[in-house]
């Protein structure tokens, strides 16, 4: 099944928020158009054959797969673009502000760890992770860096780095934090435009995915740092299947795989939680469903090219009893599912990324979002090793 542009009846299909990239790799500029219907082929203007096009970002479910398009949205193609708007050449690289971290590691010996190994895996240790700054918080998406360090992203808008050390394989204390920038080198102001919420980081980009504002946007945080620029990479539908995308329920997820962009949606579709592919133009291609208890909800997730694994974090809140989790894992070898509720410290987990040991094991990180409440709730960083 398929997303892909256009009307059904042959006119142009706009939401109220029909954009098209006004500062991405296209060039063109933003539009806001009405629906309209053509009664026939010589009524067919300039003006709607203008708007059609510009109405491009306006997306829809296909009839059938054949209605999408085919080619899948290549990041290596459009990478150049990608760096050149996100770090203009005459732009300087800035580093990223420092911002050291409180590490508190949580007692954890009363608990019974039979679940993880039963799963294959081993329980390396949780922390709870504190900084002064107030822009500290909110961390959702979460990706290993090439330097094995982690990065997170806050639904305030902010990369928020957090190093690891390649000895022990744990936080060391070491802080950074990257308000992000639009376009225009602005800092992104207002919860509208700046609740990022799935990161992926693939050939010196960092690759974000926003609510409410549903877009993909890529910052070249290697070569100009701090002072990196959004670049929208593809508007995201409002619809999903025929289901209006609630502002909240958005792509959660992203990741790459086999080369390619994939994203995951929080808000189900007759109780499945869907992952698509960007395909190309702004299209998306459902590629998998996944039917896990309903009240269960696609917070994240990863994919590890050199074996296979992906993991997808789901979260579930039940008032009064907090929150419990599911982390399902899926190589070609094996499938795991894991489950966390009180009384181990859970909290409201959204991210997850897949890296390694100091060993070489497979070790896998998730961080939760204390949305700013840290009244009642906690920034936790949990690690978790495959044993086989």
């Amino acid at each position: 099944m398929s997303v892909a542009r256009g009307s059904r009846d042959g006119g142009p299909a706009c939401s109220d928020d029909c954009f098209v990239p006004d500062q991405g790799i296209s060039g063109l500029m933003r539009l806001t158009c009405e629906p309209q219907r053509l009664s026939g082929p010589l009524l067919l203007g300039l003006t709607c054959v203008l708007m059609l096009f510009a109405c491009s970002g306006a997306l829809y479910e296909a009839e059938s797969k054949d209605q999408a398009s085919q080619i899948d949205w290549d990041l290596s193609a459009h990478l150049d673009q990608l760096r050149v708007h996100s770090c203009p050449l005459a732009q300087a690289y800035i580093a990223p502000d420092p911002l050291p971290l409180n590490l508190s590691k949580l007692a954890t010996d009363s608990y019974d760890k039979k679940r993880f190994q039963s799963q294959g895996l081993a329980f390396v240790a949780i922390w709870h992770v504190q900084a002064r700054d107030r822009q500290f918080g909110g961390l959702s998406g979460l990706a290993v860096q090439p330097s094995g360090d982690l990065l997170a992203i806050s639904d305030a808008g902010a990369f928020i780095g957090m190093g690891i050390s390649p000895q022990t394989g744990t936080p060391d204390g070491r802080g950074t934090l990257t308000p992000m920038r639009d376009n225009d080198g602005k800092p992104l102001s207002g919860k509208y435009r700046s609740d990022s919420e799935g990161l992926t980081i693939d050939q010196g980009l960092a690759l974000v995915s926003f609510e409410r504002k549903h877009r993909i946007e890529a910052f070249d945080l290697t070569q100009c740092g701090a002072a990196a620029r959004a670049v929208l990479v593809s508007p995201l539908p409002s619809r999903l299947e025929g289901e209006r995308l609630a502002e909240n329920r958005g792509a959660e997820a992203l990741f790459m795989k086999q080369g390619r962009l994939h994203l995951g949606f929080e808000q189900k579709v007759r109780g499945e939680t869907l992952i698509a592919r960007l395909s190309e133009p702004e299209s998306l291609d459902i590629i998998d469903r996944y039917q896990l208890p309903l009240p269960y909800m696609l917070t994240g997730a990863d994919h590890d090219a050199r074996t296979g694994l992906s993991a997808y974090l789901y979260r579930w809140y039940v008032p009064g009893l907090g929150n419990r989790l599911i982390l399902q894992l899926i190589s070609p070898q094996r499938s795991r599912l894991l489950k966390l509720e009180a009384p181990w410290p859970v909290d409201n987990f959204e991210g997850v990324a897949i890296g390694r040991s100091p060993a070489g094991a497979v070790r896998i990180w998730l961080i939760s979002d204390d949305n700013f409440n840290r009244q009642s709730q906690r920034t936790l960083l949990l690690a978790l090793d495959l044993m086989d």
